[in-house]
């Protein structure tokens, strides 16, 4: 199945109510829902267990780059015995994040409205126009016609599920935050302007120090790990002379690879924070939700993505736009 969606926090939902009666939009009840999500190479799976209805076990693909509206492709599987489905998955999937909430629906025309209060991040406004008897443009018309009646503010669209937004929640965007991640771009952008390496920049952090910092410098340094956080991981452990750096948070402009989130690991980095999402080899969203001990791990790391997203992907599009 296919939808066009988008997901936005709110301030209001009496307000919102009353825009969609004014719509149109027929209420279809409430439900208490409990999201059990399970670590995929690509997209999501989660297994759903609510009230009134039977159980679901739920797969989807859809861009993190964009907070839409954008296309989600999606299968729904009804599950008879939810605790035997999660039994098996446990087995082979990394798994145990779990997201709780009560969610309200609404329909109009092909379109879904979930009004969502999502324990431990609060009110949030979920928009699905699904593809069933109209094509995607008509359902991206309707679902801009709704969103418009509605009065939703793109500019606070997320891109990224319950569960990730759960898990950054502790560390959310903070003036320290921001100024160090612009320190990060700085680097970056040192990357590519002095040294022509795609540009990805990082900075160590502990207790509001700089430690390290470090940009993209595989070409210069003919070394294929010589990316940014690895950079700045052996100028922090040399200046400090250990290999472990707990309670330290590092800034990088771009989702690290699995080399480098490996390596976080390792030093005992407590908290990351990235900008710009890489879809096709960031490693973190899959391994921030590998339970300790999960294949001989015993170290978990605070993620966080989103940080100045839209500067960090600007970059690299230009980058790679003079390139071609």
């Amino acid at each position: 199945m296919k939808n066009i969606e988008i997901k936005t926090p709110i301030d209001d939902r009496a307000r919102i109510e009353t825009r969609l009666r004014e719509l149109g939009a027929r209420y279809e009840g409430t439900s208490q829902q409990k999201d059990t999500f399970f670590a995929v190479p690509r997209g999501w799976l989660k297994l759903r267990e609510q009230t009134g209805r039977p159980a679901e076990l739920i797969s989807y693909v859809r861009s993190i780059d964009d907070a839409g509206p954008r296309g989600s492709d999606y299968d729904v599987v009804l599950v008879d015995d939810p605790r035997l489905i999660e039994s098996l998955l446990v087995r082979v999937l990394p798994g145990g994040c779990v997201v709780h909430k009560q969610r309200s629906l609404w329909l109009v025309g092909h379109t879904r409205v979930h009004l969502d209060e999502v324990e431990e991040l609060g009110e949030f406004l979920e928009l699905e126009t699904v593809l069933d008897g109209i094509d995607e443009a008509a359902a991206r018309a309707e679902g801009e016609r709704v969103i418009d009646a509605l009065g939703l503010d793109r500019a606070r669209f997320v891109s990224r599920p319950y569960a990730e937004l759960s898990a950054g929640r502790s560390g959310s965007e903070n003036a320290d935050d921001r100024r160090f991640m612009e320190l990060a771009l700085a680097e970056a952008r040192a990357a590519a302007e002095r040294d022509g390496e795609v540009p990805v920049g990082a900075v160590l952090v502990r207790e509001r120090d700089i430690l390290a910092r470090g940009r993209n410098e595989p070409l210069g340094e003919r070394d294929p790990t010589a990316h940014a956080e690895i950079r700045a991981l052996r100028r922090a452990a040399r200046e400090l002379g250990a290999a472990r750096l707990p309670g330290t948070t590092l800034y990088v402009t771009l989702e690290p690879c699995l080399m480098c989130f490996g390596a976080l690991i390792h030093a005992r980095v407590e908290r990351l924070v990235f900008a710009a999402s890489d879809p096709k080899v960031g490693a973190s969203r899959l391994l921030a939700m590998v339970p300790v001990g999960f294949y001989g791990l015993n170290h978990r790391i605070a993620v966080e993505g989103g940080l100045l997203a839209t500067e960090s992907a600007a970059l690299l599009r230009e980058f790679f736009r003079q390139r071609r």
